[in-house]
């Protein structure tokens, strides 16, 4: 049985409070390890271009379960715009 770990996502649109309302989307990541080793603090990277959105993500917030993950949003091309989002995570050994 592989060991997995179920992430959502919650990306948020900012905007100004009188010219728009904030949008909100919630996306589920699953990541799995196929190491026959414990990973701890492993990077994951989402590239948002390939998220399809809809929106400008301004804010995001990572979930393990009920627990937050510390993440960060990063602009890798200097435009104002998040690329990535990325976080660490625990990951045990693939199971057999």
């Amino acid at each position: 049985m592989k060991k997995r770990s179920i992430i959502v996502l919650t990306l948020l649109a900012g905007c100004l409070p009188t010219l728009c309302t904030k949008s909100e989307k919630t996306l589920t990541v699953e990541v799995s390890n196929e190491w026959t080793q414990n990973k701890t603090d492993e990077p994951v990277v989402i590239d948002l271009n390939n998220l399809k959105a809809g929106f400008n993500i301004k804010s995001a917030t990572v979930w393990e379960g009920n627990k937050e993950i510390p993440s960060q949003l990063d602009d890798l091309n200097g435009d104002a715009r998040a690329d990535e989002l990325a976080f660490l995570i625990d990951m045990p050994a693939k199971k057999q």
